[in-house]
């Protein structure tokens, strides 16, 4: 929650596009899928880290123009 709500406050203020917003929460799902796949971790720890990324991404897009 305070990722989200940061990330919507600095594009709020205009200091982050909606865009690039949307294109660090994508890199942070690779980056997830990435290091889970390295580590051999859990699938549903990476299941649920994924979730909340794409919920973050999806709050995002209606702000992408």
């Amino acid at each position: 929650v305070l990722s989200e709500s940061m990330l919507h406050a600095l594009v709020e203020k205009g200091l982050l596009s909606p865009a690039d917003a949307l294109d660090i929460v994508e890199t942070a799902q690779d980056v997830t899928i990435e290091i889970a796949d390295e580590l051999g971790e859990a699938s549903p720890v990476k299941r649920a880290s994924l979730a909340l990324l794409a919920a973050i991404a999806c709050s995002l897009r209606p702000d992408v123009r």
